[in-house]
């Protein structure tokens, strides 16, 4: 049986976590990346040398929904924290965890220096963390019996391309954790193939701007 959820003590860890990376937004100056992609939100593309599309076109949206602020610029990256901050409450519920490892899991993530690095700033990894996560939340409810979640993970993974593709790195881990440690019999449920497809063709747009511009991302990685 699923523990019930401790919603009102998470949400409140979510929402100070938010508040407290907005409300010491102007204190510090613009980060490198943050500049970059300042620069990168006025030239809208389905990929770039570096990377995919999706902190970029977030930038862009932030600079025009809540203006051009450095406030601004870093109000998305809060709610992704905040977020995760769910998520692994969700995750820990998820591998059995009571109201109390729930509530320890939040908090301990709302305070890692890593954490509230991503809440202040516009950076990939603020995205990557709750998308990430959300994956492995959904996988984790597929491999409890509830397969259908299979198309969630493959969702999520799909859409967390066009922020980095290392995204692939955690389906591929996956993939061999069932093979070598099983549950084998999951590398056999259609629900799972049908993840990976719906993760592909999501992935597709991206792929093929890649494919077409020579891969630069792979040249500048090598």
């Amino acid at each position: 049986m699923e523990r019930p959820w401790a919603w009102r003590p998470v949400t409140l860890t979510a929402v100070l976590t938010a508040g407290a990376a907005l409300a010491l937004s102007p204190w510090y100056g613009y980060h490198r990346d943050e500049l970059y992609f300042r620069v990168l939100a006025g030239h809208p593309a389905w990929g770039y040398v570096d990377q995919p599309p999706l902190t970029p076109m977030l930038a862009k949206a932030a600079l025009g929904l809540f203006g051009d602020t450095l406030t601004a610029l870093r109000v998305f990256p809060a709610v992704a924290v905040a977020v995760l901050v769910v998520l692994v409450s969700l995750v820990a519920r998820e591998l059995g965890g009571g109201r109390a490892a729930q509530v320890m899991a939040a908090a301990g993530t709302a305070t890692g220096a890593y954490t509230l690095i991503a809440a202040h700033t516009l950076l990939t990894v603020s995205f990557d963390l709750p998308l990430w996560t959300a994956a492995i939340l959904f996988a984790l409810k597929a491999l409890r019996g509830r397969p259908r979640w299979w198309l969630a993970a493959g969702a999520v993974t799909g859409a967390a391309t066009y922020n980095k593709h290392l995204i692939a790195l955690l389906a591929l881990s996956l993939l061999a954790g069932l093979l070598v440690a099983g549950p084998r019999r999951a590398l056999a449920d259609r629900w799972l193939w049908a993840g990976m497809l719906l993760a592909a063709v999501l992935a597709a747009p991206n792929l093929v701007y890649q494919a077409t511009h020579d891969w630069p991302q792979l040249s500048m990685a090598s």
